[in-house]
């Protein structure tokens, strides 16, 4: 079964972004996988036309998903290291 993860967009309100995220998560995942090679797999795909996306994953709380990812449009704010 694959990991629940919630994505959290920065800016808020940037639809072309939030949705170009959401396609690059619609990648093949092998049955043996890194969540670091998955984050950096969809940076990449990210960076394709926002290169200075980043994604910071935060594990989960035990509640409905397995990590939050904070998904930065223009790279991660100066306190979220």
């Amino acid at each position: 079964m694959s990991p629940r993860v919630e994505l959290v967009f920065y800016p808020d309100g940037d639809d072309a972004f939030a949705s170009h995220a959401t396609i690059g998560l619609t990648i093949d995942v092998p049955p043996e996988y890194s969540a670091t090679q998955v984050v950096a797999a969809v940076e990449r795909h990210l960076r394709d036309l926002y290169p200075l996306a980043r994604i910071r994953s935060v594990p989960g709380d035990g509640g409905d998903f397995d990590a939050t990812w904070h998904v930065y449009r223009d790279g991660l704010p100066m306190d979220a290291t």
